[in-house]
């Protein structure tokens, strides 16, 4: 059995970032916390991940939740 999303499906898998992709998103958020959609579309395309994916991680890191789980085993 897997986990249910908010609407009942399945939840989509967790984005693991490298070490190289956490570096320039964290650099991004340090210099403006609040991205707008182009600026987001733009990191997206640099770090080849979706926009849709950036978002998330832009609140867990104003959360101070970053570490947990976000780089990938090397």
């Amino acid at each position: 059995m897997y986990s249910r999303g908010p609407q009942g499906g399945p939840r989509p898998k967790r984005t693991r970032y490298n070490k190289n992709q956490l570096k320039v998103l964290i650099e991004a958020f340090e210099k403006e916390p609040y991205l707008d959609v182009s600026t987001r579309q733009e990191l997206a395309r640099r770090i080849q991940i979706p926009e849709s994916r950036i978002q998330p991680l832009a609140r867990r890191l104003m959360k101070g939740v970053e570490g947990l789980g976000l780089l990938e085993k090397e």
